[in-house]
């Protein structure tokens, strides 16, 4: 192990533990911003769904990891529609009255995990598998959509639309920020990116385990 691993060593574990400590209790609730009151019009609708990115601590975990990963890809804004489309295409499988993922947290899980061991390896801007890397991320933004999907009760179709719109705008916003960010460290600081990359992996890896053994 080199004198910088081994530096990096003990920050890293610790970044793994506190992902583990403050993303367990929220693994998987969704907390709307009305006071966990279910929006009653199509602007608390809005909110809530603006909100629900950033109060679910797993999905703003994987939005994180999602931004850092499209920043690497000439198709990274591509990466980031795929997931919102998943997310999209969860709700309105809930709007038709279909079952969500079986074990979902778990699922979840899985997602984080794949995040952390994608953000360790050495980032490449091959096109060559590109479509399945956009099904992948679709997937996951399916995965991580039931959370959302589950976490509103009501019969209007435009207080609902209103929602996934909020969703969909917090998504792209967060996911675009962090893309934009981390390419623009990258002209300027490629080792300060490396500790980045890192450092979210080991915060999707203690996100993947909180969710798991909270749910498991």
């Amino acid at each position: 192990m080199t004198a910088t691993a081994s530096r990096m060593l003990v920050p890293i574990h610790r970044l793994i533990a506190a992902g583990w400590v403050l993303l367990a209790p929220v693994a998987a609730v969704a907390h709307h911003a009305h006071d966990y009151a279910p929006p009653a019009t199509v602007w608390q609708a809005l909110a809530s769904g603006l909100a629900h990115p950033l109060l679910s601590g797993p999905h703003l975990v994987a939005l994180l990891a999602l931004g850092m990963l499209a920043a690497a890809r000439s198709h990274g804004g591509a990466m980031l529609l795929a997931f919102c489309g998943g997310s999209i295409l969860t709700a309105l499988a809930f709007a038709a009255g279909t079952a969500g993922w079986p074990a979902h947290d778990l699922w979840v899980a899985a997602t984080l995990a794949l995040a952390a061991a994608w953000l360790c390896r050495e980032q490449s801007a091959s096109g060559s598998n590109r479509l399945a890397m956009l099904l992948l991320v679709g997937l996951a933004g399916s995965i991580h959509g039931q959370i959302a999907a589950e976490s509103i009760e009501t019969d209007s179709t435009t207080i609902l639309a209103s929602y996934w719109v909020g969703i969909v705008i917090a998504q792209l916003a967060l996911g675009g920020v962090v893309l934009g960010g981390i390419r623009r460290v990258r002209a300027t600081r490629e080792a300060l990116l490396g500790k980045l990359r890192l450092t979210a992996a080991a915060l999707s890896a203690g996100a993947a385990c909180g969710v798991f053994f909270a749910f498991a």
